[in-house]
This record gives structure tokens, C-alpha cells and sequence, in this order.
């Protein structure tokens, strides 16, 4: 896999955030642009996109999560769109592994046998395809997998 080059990320002048998420973006590695919060949402924009008179765009950015109080939660959009290189926290498990299932289940995860020695946001992978992230305490791994996506 390319490893892609980190540039500096600045914010709108308007925007102060807070310290769970600047905490959060230590971990991981977006490519030039700019973080703009709207209400609860924190927004990353790229810099080299134009937008062309008469089109109309959906979608200028791509939404890195949601403060729920004083805490950051992750998007769902942004664990889709990273590389297993782009995040510090992996969790990379084999297909056939049986907790890929209960994953994708929304199920808490015992990972008490791999190397599960930090606790926070971990990117979750199948053989390195991000599915999502979940929160890593104490061997145990609490699912933030999209409710509306879950496997019945």
C-alpha cells in the first residue's frame, strides 16, 4: 500500500475545537484541508476542491464525526473512507474469524488475546478493509458500528 503524505490541517478562523477531537485527529492522518464544525458536526474539507457555478454539490466534505457532550464520536463515513494506514488504532482481524460476525452483530468484542494494550477510538478492519470503529477499554471492545447497517 502507498503511504500517503500527511499535510498540515488548518481550521476555519471562526472554529475553536474542542479538546476531544484535536485529541482524536492526533490519530489520524487526512490529507491537506480544512475542519469546520457545524453545530455538533465536525466537518473535514478538502482544499483542492472546486466547486463549479450551476452544479450543485451534496456533499463539499466528509463528516469526521459528532460531539455528544463533552465527547467525540467518530462517523461511520470516515472509517469508510480511511486506509489501515491512515489511523494509529488497528484492529485487523481474518475473515474467518468468528468476531467479525458478532462485529458486524453489534455485539461487544472480548480481545483480550490480541495486542489490545492501549484503550480509545480503534479502527476495526477485516484483512485490512475498514468496517468501523469501536472503543477499545480494558480487552473489551465496545461496538460503534452504524446501528442501521447491522447484520440480523
Amino acid at each position: 500500500m502507498e503511504k500517503q503524505s500527511t499535510k498540515k490541517i488548518r481550521l476555519e478562523p471562526s472554529d475553536k475545537l474542542d479538546d476531544c477531537v484535536t485529541d482524536f485527529l492526533k490519530l489520524v492522518h487526512l490529507n491537506k484541508g480544512t475542519i469546520k464544525v457545524k453545530k455538533d458536526k465536525v466537518i473535514w474539507l478538502n482544499t483542492d476542491f472546486q466547486a463549479y457555478k450551476g452544479y450543485r454539490v451534496l456533499r463539499s466534505g466528509l463528516l469526521l464525526g459528532q460531539l455528544k457532550g463533552k465527547h467525540f464520536e467518530p462517523s461511520q463515513s470516515l472509517a469508510l473512507a480511511l486506509c489501515t494506514g491512515q489511523f494509529k488504532k488497528i484492529l485487523n482481524f481474518s475473515i474467518e474469524d468468528e468476531r467479525v460476525i458478532k462485529y458486524l452483530k453489534g455485539e461487544t468484542l472480548d480481545v483480550k488475546d490480541l495486542d489490545s494494550k492501549t484503550s480509545g477510538w480503534t479502527l476495526v478492519c477485516v484483512n485490512n478493509f475498514p468496517l468501523g470503529f469501536a472503543k477499545l477499554s480494558k480487552g473489551s471492545l465496545k461496538n460503534k458500528y452504524a446501528k442501521g447497517w447491522r447484520y440480523q
